[in-house]
Order: C-alpha cells, then structure tokens, then sequence
C-alpha cells in the first residue's frame, strides 16, 4: 500500500481486513510522519508511541485469528478533549494533568475509548436545544 499513511480509514481497514498490510506498518508509518511534522505542524501534544506499537501487534493477532471490526487496527488521533483509557484529559492545556477517573457528574470512569477491541463507555445524548424543547 503505497503512503499508507495518508489513505483514509476505509482505505486502510480494506487493506487490514484483506491481509495487504499489517497495523503494525500502518502504526509505524503513522509515527514516522508525526515525528517528520511535528516540529513545524505541531499537531499533538502527547504521542504514545510504545502504546500504539503494542495495541497494532495485538490487533494484528486478533486480525489473524479471524475478528473483524471496523477499525481494529488502524491508527486514530484523538484530541486531549476525549477520554481515553489511562491518559489525561488536558483540553489543550499546558501543564501535566492526572489521569481522569471519573466522569463530569462524578460517577466511576469507564473511559470513553476502551482498548482496541473493546465496547466504548456509552453516555446520555447532550442536552441540545431540540432536546430541551
């Protein structure tokens, strides 16, 4: 898959999907841009290079075995606005920031971007106007 790295997500779970590429090379070549643009772009505050690395290998196993997702096994951003499993939640703010437990009304914190694979932490639909009516 040439420049793998900058096809879309449909392009890149077809190419997971049909064996043409693993998420380990996507995974890889996704940090290789990062790394080659973050200097001038300046596009992400936290890049969990080692994480990712482990979550493409394990959602490569489970691509072998057979399980089919989506997006199991192709690489994502997600904004610092997002919950996500054992990171923090900094908004775009500078300074270091714990790492949530628990939601905005206090309840226990499922994350809300489980680890590969996993079922995301559902939430009530927000209070819109058109719901509020």
């Amino acid at each position: 898959m040439a420049d793998s790295a900058r096809t879309g997500l449909a392009a890149q779970s077809a190419a997971l999907h049909g064996g043409h590429i693993s998420s380990r090379v996507l995974v890889e070549e996704s940090l290789a841009r990062i790394e080659a643009t973050q200097p001038t772009v300046n596009a992400f505050r936290r890049v969990r290079a080692t994480a990712a690395l482990a979550e493409a290998d394990a959602a490569d196993r489970r691509l072998a075995a057979g399980h089919r997702l989506p997006l199991l096994g192709v690489p994502i951003a997600v904004k610092d606005d997002t919950d996500v499993a054992a990171e923090p939640t900094a908004f775009g703010c500078a300074g270091d920031f714990p790492v949530k437990r628990t939601t905005s009304d206090g309840t226990s914190a499922g994350p809300l971007l489980p680890a590969p694979g996993g079922t995301p932490r559902t939430f009530p639909p927000a209070a819109t106007p058109r719901r509020m009516a």
